[in-house]
């Protein structure tokens, strides 16, 4: 996968046994259902944290109550990062392509051994590029500017 096929916001071939995947950067929507995901997952933890006693009920209300959005979506964000986070995102990638996908069939695709590579080629392709990575993009699409491409 080079830098300047993420920055063009292509897609990303994958090869899962005998089957090939595309994958597919995330667009701003994906970004809003992932955060809304994670929000959720976040509100839902500290609901079953509120059931184990009363005291706990009225620090978890109390620090919800206190909480501006900022805050909740800092919680929110360390789920997006987990097994179940990564393959939302994961999942999110795949129906852009793969409108049949399912997050289940997403969650089958990738072994806890590969896990941490999957992770890292799904930030790769949704983080922010560096300065450095967009002079690389620049100058790799400029040496390439008038070769054939071979389609």
């Amino acid at each position: 996968m080079s830098d300047l096929t993420v920055m063009a916001g292509l897609p990303v071939s994958v090869e899962v046994g005998d089957e090939t995947y595309l994958v597919s950067p995330m667009m701003l929507n994906d970004w809003a259902e992932l955060e809304r995901w994670a929000r959720e997952r976040f509100y839902a933890d500290m609901e079953k944290r509120m059931e184990v006693n009363d005291e706990i009920k009225k620090i978890v209300e109390s620090r919800l109550a206190t909480m501006s959005y900022t805050e909740v979506m800092f919680e929110a964000n360390a789920y997006q990062d987990d097994a179940e986070g990564t393959t939302y995102r994961l999942f999110l990638m795949l129906k852009q392509k793969h409108p049949d996908m399912t997050k289940e069939k997403a969650g089958t695709l990738v072994g806890i051994r590969e896990f941490n590579q999957a992770q890292r080629l799904l930030l790769g392709m949704t983080k922010e590029p560096t300065k450095k990575e967009e002079e690389e993009a620049k100058k790799e699409e400029a040496e390439n500017k008038g070769r054939p491409t071979g389609s």
